[in-house]
């Protein structure tokens, strides 16, 4: 997932077109793929663990809702790693250099990291279900 896409501004079509081409370099296959508008109730679902944290009111929604939202359900062996590798550190500012969220990621307003990886193959299900793909 892209998380709001319009922080990467003027150059957002070929942020895009290299996030993508990061995963299909690894042999992953986009088998399904939407853009949507981040609302906050789409924000309290898809992060329900953290709604009651301080965080969430004062900087998660601000900073996420009504931006554009890329979702893509990719498809390969051990598709959760290679994701969660390409993608580096969840705060940009400790990813490794040419990772998606070192390239991509806001460093100086806090670990704003453009992209979004399932943990795990459970984690991917309900979020796949979230996005509606299912």
């Amino acid at each position: 997932m892209f998380k709001n896409i319009n922080s990467f501004g003027k150059a957002i079509v070929g942020a895009i077109v290299d996030i993508q081409s990061r995963y299909l370099a690894l042999g992953m296959k986009i088998v399904a793929i939407k853009s949507f508008a981040i609302t906050e109730e789409f924000l309290r679902e898809f992060y329900h663990e953290h709604v009651n944290k301080p965080f969430f009111e004062r900087d998660l929604v601000p900073a996420m809702e009504g931006g554009l939202c890329i979702a893509m359900v990719l498809e390969d062996e051990d598709a959760v790693q290679k994701v969660r590798a390409v993608n580096g550190a969840t705060n940009p500012a400790e990813a490794f250099p040419g990772t998606i969220r070192h390239l991509y990621g806001i460093h100086e307003k806090g670990p704003n990291n453009a992209v979004h990886g399932s943990d795990s193959p459970e984690s991917a299900e309900r979020e796949i279900k979230i996005f509606n793909f299912i």
